[in-house]
């Protein structure tokens, strides 16, 4: 350039702008992020003219920012994708860093569940409306089962599965990468959920007709896809080894997923309890269930991150032995 300006000040507003879309819809920014730190003064300038940033603030030295990022938090990146603008065609971005981390939720197979002695008397006996018991008494053991998966023990599955896996990759690759997982995730166990509760009564009914118990274990077991992806998503959080500047931030991030575990117990809880409830009133069905589940906020994570980029980046992913 053959002016001077304000390069940090510059630098810290660029990464603050793909820092922020990376946790708000936008996890490819994350790779933006990882441009800028690389970029030379003259790329920085160009960059920022192209997302529309005011730059005589930076020729002006003036102590404020060109782009007010608590605007951009407020503001759906989901309605208005143009908001992100990607870094293109800059020397130093050919390299292509993946942020991708895998769920785990693969870790619990279908064997893992063992059916409960309850269960297995409710088969045998094949008292009034056997099937809606059996389902209930399903729930109520299956969920048991996996809670005990909280625990990072050496015969849990999560811990034999995740292992020393990502080991030495940047912390800031795996938050990003965790936002990401928590949205799919999600998505995942919603879409799971509607599946399962459409075919709920319709498949405990022809279990009953056809006399095949096999049919409710299937589904109750299908019920508990939700809990094994943030299990997983847990699991992989409690076996990396924090630095103690980051506590905080995995502190934000253990209560999301511990927010979304209790949701899905909760809704075990309840199916168990109104369908049981319902059953000693009587009633013959069909019953409804539901699973709601209250989402996550990325707001607190998101601003302790972007003030953190750099020492991220050079934080490694240490596994606890």
């Amino acid at each position: 350039m053959d002016f001077g300006f304000d390069g940090d000040l510059l630098r810290h507003d660029l990464l603050d702008y793909y820092g922020t879309a990376a946790f708000n819809g936008f996890p490819v920014a994350m790779m933006d992020v990882f441009a800028v730190e690389r970029m030379s003064d003259d790329e920085l300038w160009s960059q920022a003219q192209r997302n529309g940033f005011q730059m005589d603030k930076y020729t002006s030295y003036q102590p404020v920012s060109s782009l007010d990022i608590q605007s951009i938090l407020n503001y759906s990146y989901a309605s208005s994708p143009a908001l992100y603008v990607p870094v293109s065609n800059c020397r130093n971005t050919s390299k292509k860093e993946d942020i991708t981390f895998p769920t785990y939720e693969t870790a619990v197979p279908d064997s893992f569940f063992q059916m409960s002695p309850e269960s297995r008397e409710i088969i045998s006996v094949r008292p009034n409306q056997w099937g809606y018991k059996l389902f209930v008494q399903e729930l109520k053991t299956y969920a048991y089962q996996l809670s005990k998966l909280k625990k990072q023990t050496s015969d849990n599955p999560y811990v034999k599965k995740i292992g020393h896996a990502s080991e030495g990759r940047p912390l800031l690759y795996y938050i990003v990468g965790f936002s990401e997982n928590l949205e799919k995730g999600i998505k995942s166990a919603e879409k799971a959920a509607s599946r399962d509760t459409a075919e709920f009564n319709s498949t405990v009914k022809k279990a009953e007709k056809k006399k095949k118990p096999e049919l409710i274990t299937d589904l109750s077991i299908r019920f508990m896809e939700p809990y094994r992806v943030f299990l997983g998503i847990y699991n992989d959080i409690e076996l990396i080894d924090v630095p103690t500047a980051y506590k905080q931030v995995f502190s934000e991030m253990r209560k999301i997923v511990k927010s979304l575990l209790a949701d899905c117990e909760m809704f075990y809880y309840d199916a168990n309890s109104e369908i049981t409830k319902a059953i000693d009133r009587g009633e013959q069905g069909p019953f409804a269930v539901r699973l709601q589940l209250h989402g996550f906020y990325t707001k607190k994570l998101s601003d302790i991150v972007n003030s953190n980029i750099s020492d991220l980046l050079q934080s490694k992913i240490v596994r606890k032995l």
